[in-house]
């Protein structure tokens, strides 16, 4: 998205009060138009002025920037659209497969190797008091998912984990977010 701003931003100051084959001719400013971010699975929205003259210099300007506009934002939208779906959702957090790939990953990682981190030394053993039934046999694992969707790598664990097997086999996301105590409740599978 920042990129599309800059862009638009500098063919716009680009091409501000050219000659046009001999007459003096104004393109519309940075202030007569404004990029507006929108929701990643919408388009880009664009707003230019609606009464304006458009001398052939500024056709062809306007032609090459909505041109590079709409290749820009197709692109960005087809990349954000093929990743952005929930796989589950732990109190209002949008959990994608990718962030629990990243979590298992680095939970089971330490596991492996017999190594923990953070002052709660995940990952440890999670002892399901609260009845759950997952998909493989004990013992389970327990490791943090960050709501800020970077891998955990010590400090505050924050609400939400990851769980899974000895063979490092997914089994759920779970957290403490309405949850009574220290329980985990189940997080919604979308």
């Amino acid at each position: 998205m920042l990129l599309l701003m800059l862009l638009a931003i500098t063919a716009t100051e680009s091409l501000d009060e050219r000659t046009y084959k001999g007459h003096r001719s104004s393109v519309w400013s940075v202030a007569s138009w404004s990029v507006i971010p929108v929701h990643p699975n919408q388009s880009l929205a664009l707003n230019f002025p609606s009464v304006f003259t458009l001398s052939p210099f500024k056709m062809v300007s306007f032609k090459v920037v909505a041109a590079v506009v709409g290749l820009v934002s197709s692109a960005s939208a087809a990349a954000i659209e093929s990743r952005a779906s929930c796989v589950y959702t732990c109190g209002s957090t949008c959990y994608w497969q990718s962030d629990i790939d990243d979590a298992l990953s680095a939970g089971y990682s330490h596991y492996k190797s017999g190594s923990t981190i953070g002052s709660d030394d995940y990952p440890h053993q999670y002892n399901d008091y609260e009845g759950f039934s997952f998909p493989t046999a004990s013992p389970w694992y327990e490791f943090p998912i960050l709501n800020t969707f970077k891998v955990y790598t010590g400090g505050s664990p924050g609400a939400d984990r990851v769980i899974f097997d000895s063979k490092g086999n997914f089994d759920s996301v779970i957290t403490h977010t309405g949850a009574s105590g220290n329980d985990f409740v189940a997080c919604k599978k979308d």
